[in-house]
């Protein structure tokens, strides 16, 4: 799952994972218990699809609860990232020499039935020592890729870093 910009407030941006999922898998683990406790008349079918309901249900709490944050602050001439569950964040803050640049980079993805390959672009950010993808727009369309690839690495004062075959 990619981070993604949720505002931008100034010379500060934030970014953040979507926790959505978290919610589905507790919704979707609720109504296997209820199905499996109603329907089930046989004790230990009921136990078995209660228990793995529950299992669902405390993955999709745990999803809801994780957290990971990203915040630029121009400014300041910080970032700072928060990740982990919920209260419990870790707190990393880094100096913004550390933003490497903004990113393009493309991939191909099918379309509709016919399975025809079409290209997906993504503009996302590069720091050093952060594993995820900071997407910041995502987009069928090759010149409005780089429309926001330029735009962003002006925005940023940082370097466009093109890393699609097509160059």
């Amino acid at each position: 799952m990619e981070l993604s910009l949720i505002r931008e407030e100034g010379r500060v941006f934030y970014f953040s994972y979507p926790s959505n999922d978290g919610k589905v898998w507790c919704i979707f683990g609720a109504v296997i218990c209820f199905l499996g406790y109603v329907g089930i008349p046989n004790l230990l079918g009921q136990i078995l699809v209660l228990l793995f309901g529950g299992i669902l249900s405390t993955v999709g709490i745990f999803m809801f609860l994780w957290r990971h944050n990203l915040r630029i602050d121009l400014q300041k001439r910080h970032i700072v990232r928060q990740f982990g569950t919920w209260p419990h964040l870790k707190t990393e803050t880094r100096h913004l020499t550390d933003l490497q640049g903004v990113v393009l980079t493309s991939t191909s993805s099918a379309s509709g039935m016919s399975a025809s390959y079409r290209p997906f672009w993504f503009v996302s950010l590069s720091i050093y020592g952060v594993d995820r993808v900071l997407s910041i727009d995502e987009t069928y369309d090759k010149s409005t890729a780089y429309k926001k690839l330029d735009m962003w690495a002006r925005k940023l004062n940082v370097i466009a870093i093109d890393r699609t075959d097509k160059g």
